[in-house]
């Protein structure tokens, strides 16, 4: 039922008027409550975003800052144009020589095989020392002989690499050479040319119960050698560096020292070591320089010249008898009984000057002050010469 102003008294219009607006009152100022506790609400929101802001950034650690920084980029400044410096090579470790059978003539083959070999008891017959312009070539030269024997019934072994020779061709053939008192023959083993030669008992000599040795037991003895030699590195040559007098040193001396006059006569000491059988092994590929000498006196003098050969100076010195002297030129000089293993039969003046040797040999058992002297003046000459190409 609808309600209508005319049937209600001015009493009654009044008290509905109140209710009215009264009623719209209490809705305005709800509204404004709502809206107040809507500012509230949104005022604590924000103020829980900022502290979890702050927490999380001081989570990660010292280096994070809480405030924006601002990031400058800097432009790098450009090296300046210089050109690279050349890197050079570091320069190879010189190769030095290796001597075959581990430089041990025991190594070579045994006592006991060669008393099997030869039928009689043998013994280790040692140079006085090793002959430098063999070793600084890869060689090994080893002797052996029966007790109490001179000159006879001994066996001698050389070996050296096959880069002495021009070409494994050259090397001279395998066939023996024998007669009733020796033989010799050469093989190849490996890379290594073997040279042996067997000398026996002369005739009517003590050794004439000595077994018999010919081209069969050198075959035999080569096979021996070969099944040895397998346990030791393959010999070579000492590699030359810039510090080595060049080969043809004969030459130089020729050259620089006027007193001396060369003998073309064969008898140099560097080809005449290797001379069994033949002058098979040529030195000078590895730079070894022979030659024989007259001096003014009239005396003969064998020069040999060894590039490389300064390694080997300090076991020379050593042995027993050397006597230090000193000779213009050199970083030491020693004079000393020659390395024949048979005997004392002379006197040799070795020389070092750097990595080189010098050895001046053939004089007398019987030395006067006089021919030391001129063997010292000859030494310092030869060595001028020698150096001069290294300066």
């Amino acid at each position: 039922m609808g309600v209508n102003d005319d049937d209600l008294s001015a009493r009654e219009r009044d008290v509905m008027r109140e209710l009215v607006t009264g009623n719209m009152r209490r809705m305005r100022e709800a509204r404004a409550r709502r809206l107040q506790m809507g500012s509230g609400a949104a005022a604590v929101v924000l103020v829980a975003v900022v502290v979890i802001g702050v927490v999380l950034g001081a989570s990660r650690g010292s280096e994070q800052v809480a405030n924006p920084v601002k990031t400058v980029t800097s432009t790098p400044t450009p090296a300046p144009d210089v050109a690279p410096r050349p890197t050079e090579p570091p320069e190879p470790e010189p190769v030095g020589a290796v001597i075959p059978f581990g430089g041990d003539c025991g190594n070579a083959i045994s006592i006991d095989r060669l008393t099997e070999w030869t039928g009689s008891q043998m013994r280790a017959v040692p140079a006085r020392w090793a002959a430098p312009e063999v070793s600084v070539s890869g060689g090994l030269m080893c002797t052996w002989a029966v007790p109490n024997a001179y000159m006879w019934g001994y066996l001698e072994i050389f070996a050296f690499p096959l880069s002495l020779f021009d070409s494994q061709e050259s090397a001279p053939p395998t066939s023996a050479d024998c007669d009733a008192e020796r033989c010799s023959a050469g093989a190849i083993v490996d890379d290594m040319w073997i040279a042996a030669k067997w000398t026996g008992a002369l005739d009517g000599g003590e050794g004439a119960a000595l077994r018999s040795i010919g081209a069969s037991e050198l075959t035999e003895l080569f096979g021996v050698l070969g099944e040895n030699a397998e346990a030791y590195p393959r010999p070579r040559q000492a590699e030359p560096t810039a510090s080595w007098w060049s080969a043809s040193g004969c030459e130089r001396v020729e050259t620089g020292v006027s007193s001396l006059t060369r003998r073309d006569d064969g008898n140099d000491r560097a080809e005449g070591l290797i001379d069994r059988p033949g002058r098979a092994v040529n030195l000078a590929l590895a730079g070894v320089d022979g030659c024989t000498w007259t001096t003014p006196n009239g005396d003969d003098l064998v020069m040999t010249v060894v590039p490389g050969g300064g390694d080997f100076f300090d076991r020379i010195a050593q042995v027993e008898g050397a006597e230090e002297l000193q000779v213009d030129g050199s970083d030491a000089a020693v004079l000393l009984a020659n390395y024949f293993v048979w005997e004392f039969n002379g006197y040799d003046l070795v020389v070092r000057s750097g990595d080189n040797l010098l050895i001046v040999g053939n004089m007398p058992v019987e030395l006067t002050e006089e021919m030391v002297a001129e063997l010292i003046d000859v030494a310092a000459a030869a060595l001028a010469a020698l150096n001069a190409q290294l300066a």
